[in-house]
């Protein structure tokens, strides 16, 4: 039986009305003077029998009929539970997300992540709770994840720096950057190569370090990083689901952005020479980073150069982690630290499986290869041989070369040694192979130059002759193409003098084997002993007269 109440309350007042005192406390029925005030509540109580018989007190709302209906409500919830008919989630639901947070944090642990990927996931799904105000499953509102995720993208005002005015205190550059101090200055001013004067009270920032600080620091997140914590807290979501604490994702029709719409760090890769270039001066280098000297970094870059493994990954490797005496040497990193939460197994080229077995001799086996926290900092360490090698850290079109880098010059190689796009897509692990092709393969402007010189030759003399005596109207046998120094191609020609079927084919640099007959009958023959391919635009009415002509300058 329920029941709809007003409760009269009594609260204490001074005299004058005041309800705390000089000092600031509230008055209470023992403070001297105290004058007792009764009143009734201004909102409806209800009194109703829960699922175990007992009667529970509630507060309602100010309306009478809208309360009358709650406490119906509550009343008939409770009895249907009882009979075994209620919400199965009831509880889950009375529980704060935050205790839910923590069991997600268990779980993850408990599948054997890395800790440092379960930390970083459950920071951003804190991020995102206390960012919207969710307390219960209930309060998880798409809308209010997509409106404050906008509200971190969006620029942070920018002060205006005051005119005239070249040298800035420490106090008057931090007022330039909104009043805060940036927690990882020192690191963002030998990152981008800032220069600023004197020490402690005395030191002194150009206008210019300023300015490029503005730009660095006062800026919203990227949508990389928006896309991050939605993945995060979606993942969350779908768990909650899935584990039974709710009946069902209210997440789902949250989609991620498209972050090349906002590229805030534009990686470059490096060329072959480049790379080199980096391991020569870590190989001689003297600089000590934490636990790694020049020579210790020398032989992961080439690890990392050569496995496209990312920094984490690689802090993660052993000894163990390497088979370095088989036919094939590999090195393989634990699920919990891969990214995509697979075990990775990726081979090596010889010459680094032969320094890797000089260098891990003695090593302790089940301990990290290259210890500390250098992963944390790497694009900082990987800093210090670039200045060495005389490479810029980032470029005239503000692309930069961090530690990531690497791998990007690792899948930018594999294009351009031969290797197929799924093969890439393999080595580099990628899900999509539109991440491998669009992202991480960096084509450079003299492999464009490549490509465009196996084009045919439009607008040569010998072209332009060819085309007039392929007419047939002066009834001349149609004349050899002559090659360039550094070209070579199909022709196809017809037995028939008066007929052109075919034009030029490049060749690829695969092709470069090919023999040639300079008979007018004999076909192009491989090393392979097979016959190219016809072009799927010729008429196959004439196929069997069309014979193939190597020739080369």
């Amino acid at each position: 039986m329920s029941s709809l109440f007003r409760p009269n309350i009594a609260t204490y007042q001074l005299p004058d009305g005041r309800h705390r005192t000089s000092d600031g406390k509230r008055v209470t029925k023992s403070t001297p003077g105290a004058v007792k005030v009764v009143r009734r509540s201004s909102v409806w109580w209800g009194k109703y029998k829960d699922t175990e018989g007992s009667f529970i007190k509630v507060a309602l709302c100010g309306n009478k009929t809208a309360s009358k209906e709650m406490l119906d409500k509550l009343a008939t919830d409770a009895k249907m539970a009882q009979l075994g008919m209620g919400n199965p989630f009831a509880k889950t639901h009375d529980k704060p997300l935050l205790e839910h947070l923590e069991d997600y944090r268990r779980y993850l642990e408990g599948e054997g992540n890395a800790q440092e990927y379960v930390t970083k996931t459950c920071a951003n799904i804190r991020k995102i709770l206390d960012g919207c105000e969710f307390v219960f499953i209930a309060d998880l509102m798409p809308e209010k994840i997509v409106e404050l995720l906008h509200r971190l993208r969006r620029d942070p005002p920018r002060p205006t720096l005051p005119p005239g005015k070249e040298l800035f205190t420490p106090r008057e550059m931090i007022e330039a950057l909104g009043g805060r101090r940036p927690p990882q200055l020192a690191r963002i001013l030998k990152r981008e190569s800032l220069v600023a004067t004197g020490e402690g009270k005395a030191r002194r920032y150009p206008r210019t370090t300023v300015e490029v600080l503005q730009e660095r620091v006062l800026r919203g997140i990227g949508i990389s990083t928006s896309n991050g914590y939605l993945t995060a807290v979606k993942g969350f979501s779908r768990w909650l689901m899935e584990n039974e604490r709710t009946d069902r994702d209210r997440l789902t029709r949250i989609s991620r952005l498209n972050s090349k719409t906002d590229r805030r760090h534009e990686r470059r890769a490096l060329p072959e020479a480049g790379l080199k270039a980096i391991l020569g001066a870590a190989g001689r280098s003297e600089v000590q980073f934490g636990n790694l000297a020049g020579c210790d970094r020398r032989i992961l870059y080439a690890v990392a150069m050569t496995t496209g493994f990312r920094a984490s990954e690689l802090a993660s490797l052993s000894p163990s982690s390497f088979t370095l005496e088989s036919q094939t040497p590999t090195v393989t990193v634990k699920a919990g630290y891969s990214k995509n939460r697979r075990e990775s197994v990726q081979p090596l080229p010889a010459d680094v499986a032969e320094v890797l077995r000089a260098y891990l001799v003695g090593k302790p086996r089940d301990r990290a290869v290259w210890p500390g926290d250098w992963n944390e900092r790497a694009a900082e360490m990987l800093r210090i041989d670039l200045d060495l090698a005389g490479i810029a850290y980032r470029d005239d079109d503000d692309r930069v070369f961090d530690f990531h880098g690497l791998r990007h010059s690792f899948v930018t190689l594999l294009e351009q040694s031969g290797a197929s796009p799924k093969m890439a897509q393999e080595l580099a692990r990628h899900s999509d192979i539109r991440m491998t092709m669009n992202t991480y393969t960096h084509i450079q402007i003299f492999d464009k130059a490549d490509a465009v010189a196996g084009l045919p030759l439009l607008l040569t003399p010998s072209l332009k002759n060819e085309a007039i005596a392929g007419t047939g109207t002066d009834g001349a046998p149609v004349p050899r193409l002559d090659q360039t120094p550094d070209r070579s191609s199909f022709r196809l020609i017809s037995n028939d003098s008066e007929e052109r079927i075919g034009g030029v084919h490049p060749l690829t640099r695969k092709s470069s084997n090919t023999k040639g007959f300079d008979s007018e009958c004999d076909r192009l023959i491989a090393d392979d002993g097979k016959l190219p391919r016809m072009d799927s635009n010729h008429d196959k009415e004439n196929q069997n007269l069309l014979c193939y002509r190597y020739t080369t300058g």
